[in-house]
């Protein structure tokens, strides 16, 4: 498993790549700098809550 990070436009973008012998999952995980949360309250934070939330479960898995 690899993580490569990158800086967007206006917030930071992680690429999660889980390889496995039958097939590969990527996660697109996207995080809001505080400016970026305050305008998108609650659809920022609960889509990156689930994000998180979902590649910890797989991370823990594996």
């Amino acid at each position: 498993m690899y993580t490569y990070l990158q800086l967007g436009s206006y917030f930071p973008v992680g690429w999660f790549s889980l390889k496995k012998p039958s097939a590969t999952v990527e996660v697109y995980l996207s995080i809001a700098l505080p400016s970026q949360a305050q305008e998108k309250k609650a659809k920022n934070s609960s889509v990156v809550l689930c994000h998180i939330i979902w590649v910890s479960k797989i991370d823990v898995l594996i």
